[in-house]
């Protein structure tokens, strides 16, 4: 399977510059490997989506058609684009490197297919499923559930082994916060983080004011104790895509993304419970929600959906705690559904 390699960081830190170190050091392995620039992605390949399917289903119902250009100035829709671009060039090269723009427009792009995909399925109804246009056909529950199976699609990809997200940020105090924050949505959203880049660092055979370098070393520091165990490197004014001797593809280590795996159940007496790893910021502040099918995590404005158990769906939720590693959730046994119903 090819790699998806995404790089984000704050603006001005040197994001695509590093990008397109990586690429070059892929290609020196002997890689085959392309770059996709998310900020100049046209958006071709969600406009062939979104028009095959809403345009499907504006034609059934009589509306006039709009032209493929109309699509490119919705956010989400480029973002698909470029996803969908890098998804199609997984299949010819053996990596693909994404430059993915500064850390929020990174969480937004990963973030989409999952939000896309629960508003297909709430569309998705058996009522839509008996629906005909005027010559008989399925248009409507057609369309969507074509879109749907390329939107998990993507889902998948970016939440799989293979794919992995490694932050570039400035040798700086604020640089390195920034770095901690991004570890914490990333691992939430599901993509793993396997690497920090701290940018422009001072060489030692180069003048450089000395606060420049006390801070640039705090930050080091300070990424090296609070990082959650991901890989840090310095890269100079010689760009290092990753850290001495080590392969660009990986991965280097890290923290894996949030995931239906990660959430085992342990039987207690009178309850059961789930014990939710999040990384080091996500732990003091994340929020949690149940669904009748679903634990919903909420980090800083993003969120998770995650599959309930389904020995978990015929229970009553009990109030989370925060654990040092992450959120300890339990659940008791409603009585109402469980076994069957409540004994007389």
């Amino acid at each position: 399977m090819s790699r998806l390699i995404l790089l984000t960081g704050p603006g001005g830190a040197g994001t695509s510059t590093v990008a397109r170190a990586t690429l070059e050091a892929a290609r020196e392995e002997g890689a085959a490997a392309e770059l996709v620039d998310v900020a100049r992605e046209a958006g071709a390949g969600a406009i062939d989506l979104a028009t095959s399917t809403i345009g499907r289903l504006f034609g059934a119902l009589g509306a006039d058609g709009l032209p493929a250009q109309a699509w490119v100035a919705l956010p989400e829709v480029r973002l698909l684009g470029a996803l969908l671009r890098a998804s199609d060039l997984m299949a010819e090269v053996d990596a693909v490197v994404v430059d993915a723009g500064p850390l929020t427009a990174a969480a937004d792009l990963v973030q989409v297919p999952q939000s896309v995909e629960r508003l297909l399925d709430a569309a998705l109804t058996p009522t839509l499923a008996m629906w005909r246009s005027s010559d008989g056909d399925d248009v409507g529950f057609g369309a969507l559930s074509d879109a749907r199976r390329a939107i998990v699609r993507l889902r998948r990809i970016l939440q799989g082994p293979d794919t992995s997200i490694r932050l570039v940020v400035p040798a700086t105090l604020d640089g390195a916060a920034a770095a901690r924050h991004g570890v914490s949505v990333f691992t939430v959203l599901g993509v793993a983080v396997e690497g920090i880049v701290l940018n422009r660092f001072p060489k030692g055979s180069e003048d450089w004011p000395r606060q420049v370098r006390r801070e640039a070393e705090s930050a080091l520091d300070d990424l090296a104790s609070a990082a959650d165990g991901v890989p840090v490197w310095k890269s100079t004014s010689r760009v290092r895509a990753v850290p001495k001797g080590r392969s660009v593809l990986g991965p280097l280590g890290g923290l894996p993304g949030l995931s239906e795996a990660a959430l085992a159940v342990a039987a207690a007496e009178e309850s059961y419970a789930v014990e939710l790893p999040l990384a080091a910021r996500a732990r003091a502040t994340a929020r949690v929600g149940v669904t009748p099918e679903a634990l919903v995590v909420e980090y800083d404005g993003w969120y998770r959906w995650l599959e309930l158990p389904a020995v978990l769906r015929r229970c009553e939720p009990l109030p989370a705690r925060r654990r040092p590693a992450g959120l300890r959730l339990e659940f008791r046994p409603d009585p109402d559904v469980w076994m069957g119903g409540a004994a007389s």
